[in-house]
């Protein structure tokens, strides 16, 4: 991955590519990858190309030539929200962040799915920040398990700041009106929370 994936993504000119190892998760071992696209188009271009390359060709006969390298790959494809960031490469210079954490929103219907959106642009992001809480990304799965949800990502400086930055947020008053006001309006919009905890690679562009 790191000597010969990576450069060939870059060279594909895929977006910023994230490399993480699964610490804590359904199925471990296990690498995770984020592969950003500028449309659905773009995705199928940069695939495209990647595939006509015969040193990619070369690099998964090398992979494979004592077997299977891993058990299954599976995938999900996420819709950025209105309320996204972009998602950016590591610069030199950034904070150091050892752990991230994948965590996934399952709402009851596709509406509660919109009443998720109105809470986060309405008011949580706000507090999610003023509690050290700064989501990379934030999508909705347009294919994979377990729909309607919303996908988010959080990085963190170690475990301790992540279990101080929620905290923060779970005590802060604001939070508690807020989710009030959100089941009042839509119920218990969220039925199940998911999460996995990553440690990036050292290659990784998002880190």
């Amino acid at each position: 991955l790191e000597k010969r994936a990576m450069q060939l993504w870059q060279k594909h000119k895929f977006g910023p590519v994230g490399v993480f190892t699964v610490d804590i998760g359904p199925h471990i071992p296990a690498v995770f990858f984020i592969r950003i696209y500028a449309s659905l188009a773009d995705r199928q271009a940069v695939w495209t190309s990647l595939r006509a390359d015969p040193d990619w060709d070369a690099a998964v006969v090398d992979l494979e030539k004592d077997g299977p390298a891993f058990h299954r790959e599976d995938m999900i494809l996420l819709n950025s929200t209105p309320f996204s960031p972009p998602i950016k490469p590591a610069t030199p210079g950034d904070p150091t962040r050892k752990l991230f954490e994948l965590r996934t929103y399952e709402c009851p219907t596709w509406k509660q799915l919109g009443f998720l959106h109105d809470r986060f642009a309405g008011g949580e992001i706000d507090l999610f920040h003023k509690s050290g809480i700064h989501p990379a990304f934030y999508g909705d799965t347009l294919t994979g398990p377990n729909q309607p949800n919303m996908i988010y990502m959080v990085p963190y400086e170690s475990y301790p700041a992540r279990d101080k930055a929620w905290a923060a947020f779970r005590d802060d008053p604001g939070w508690i009106k807020l989710r009030d006001e959100s089941i009042r309006k839509g119920g218990e919009i969220v039925r199940n929370i998911s999460n996995i905890m990553m440690s990036p690679a050292g290659f990784s562009m998002i880190r």
